[in-house]
């Protein structure tokens, strides 16, 4: 599965997947951008659109079958109706319409996206995954990728890989690192968490 950020350094790490903090009182249900009204929203992926509607509390909707998985990708709140036509296949990039903040759940322009195995996705239905936890975990497919540099507020600065993680103390260390760096992210603390939690896992499922 390929796909790319909509909207890098926009993600609402203050409202992730399955929060129920209030005024929510059921789990969120995708991952938000917060970025203002009329902002091209590019396709996560390459896939064919299978509904494009209005939906009373999502507002203006297309969803998106993925090409290279069983999962529907939505795109909610869009200022007006997409620009996409249904059984029309996009591709990673194309632009689907504009964010907004239609429909009576939204609160402030921003882009939505819920991802689940349904069609219905964009009324929050079928086994729902977090959008934003699929776009970083690509990060980690593959032992050959190089590393990347990340540093957060609260965190700091680490080194971290398909099954590396080294949180670098002092700027000698960033320094020497310099050389191995393939990528370098200023981050939230909550994707830093992410990053080296996934990057944990790599180091135990090795023998």
């Amino acid at each position: 599965m390929q796909l790319i950020d909509p909207f890098p350094g926009h993600y609402d790490a203050s409202d992730p997947f399955g929060n129920k903090n209030p005024p929510r009182t059921y789990g969120h249900t995708g991952s938000d951008w917060i970025v203002g009204a009329g902002n091209p929203i590019p396709a996560l992926g390459a896939g064919t659109v299978v509904n494009r509607q209005w939906h009373a509390g999502n507002g203006n909707t297309v969803t998106i079958k993925l090409d290279d998985s069983d999962l529907y990708f939505a795109y909610l709140h869009m200022l007006n109706p997409a620009s996409v036509e249904v059984g029309q296949h996009v591709a990673r990039g194309d632009i689907l319409g504009r964010t907004g903040a239609t429909g009576t759940n939204a609160r402030g322009a921003h882009l939505h996206v819920t991802v689940s195995d349904s069609p219905n996705a964009y009324k929050g239905l079928g086994k729902l995954r977090d959008p934003w936890g699929l776009i970083q975990q690509q990060l980690f497919e593959g032992d050959d990728m190089a590393l990347i540099r990340i540093q957060s507020p609260a965190r700091g600065i680490a080194l971290i890989g398909p099954g590396y993680y080294r949180h670098l103390n002092t700027t000698e260390e960033v320094v020497q690192s310099a050389s191995i760096i393939a990528k370098h992210v200023q981050g939230n603390d909550r994707q830093f968490d992410l990053w080296v939690s996934m990057a944990r896992d790599g180091q135990a499922a090795k023998p």
